[in-house]
């Protein structure tokens, strides 16, 4: 008699206590089974800095607070040979796409969310300021501020931000542009420049919006500047800041 996973539909084998092609626990199978994510591994996973990891709740803590060393055993293959081992072939077959995956940090954060462990809680996106004022600035005169992102969670938090139909906002090194992509373990900087060329002259402040999407969250940042319209500096009209 086979036991069928109730994820995947698959047929296992009587004797098993997890599906062997995505781990779920499998109802009706081997009994007396220990919570997965603590259950001792039949032999611990070594770091090279010599931490071990006995759990898959070890596993993933290790990984996440040596982020560099667990990358580079996921891109030599120790992982996926690891839980080939335990006999685990859907987190094999995750860890052999996840050293795939084109960028590497990405990567191991997929793998580090298909571990059966709760001990890593998900990405949260806090941005900070969430409301700015830049006070006066005049037309073509240009300003720079940085928009400070923070990860209260683990793992990986990636994502972009835009500024939401706002032209005298750019983002990133240089000139920038109008949006940015990101990704952080626990905090990241973003320059934001205002283009002094774009700012509209007005009896009201410009007010734009920067809109910070990512797998954490998504906030809205604020931005107010007061641009002064200047008199007409000769001529009938000298002294005026309107032809009305």
């Amino acid at each position: 008699m086979t036991l069928t996973c109730s994820k995947c539909s698959r047929a296992n084998p009587p004797e098993a206590a997890y599906c062997y092609y995505d781990g779920n626990v499998l109802a009706g199978g081997a009994r007396g089974v220990a919570p997965v994510a603590g259950q001792a591994f039949a032999n611990p996973f070594y770091f090279p800095s010599g931490r071990v990891a006995r759990n898959f709740d070890e596993l993933a803590l290790a990984s996440q607070e040596e982020w560099k060393a667990a990358r580079e055993l996921l891109q030599q293959g120790h992982l996926e040979t690891f839980f080939g081992g335990l006999g685990r072939a859907d987190l094999a077959m995750a860890a052999r796409e996840a050293a795939r995956f084109p960028d590497a940090d990405r990567g191991l954060d997929q793998l580090l969310a298909k571990l059966p462990t709760n001990a890593l809680s998900p990405p949260k996106l806090r941005a900070e300021p969430q409301d700015i004022t830049l006070g006066t600035v005049p037309v073509g005169e240009d300003r720079k501020f940085d928009l400070h992102l923070e990860n209260q969670g683990m793992r990986l938090c990636y994502g972009s931000v835009a500024a939401d139909n706002c032209p005298w906002l750019t983002l990133g090194e240089g000139a920038g542009g109008s949006e940015k992509l990101f990704q952080f373990g626990a905090e990241t900087t973003i320059p934001v420049h205002v283009r002094g060329k774009a700012l509209r002259a007005g009896n009201k402040p410009l007010e734009g919006k920067l809109v910070v999407e990512s797998n954490g969250g998504t906030q809205v940042v604020t931005v107010r500047v007061e641009v002064p319209v200047k008199a007409f500096p000769s001529g009938v009209l000298a002294g005026a800041k309107s032809p009305r």
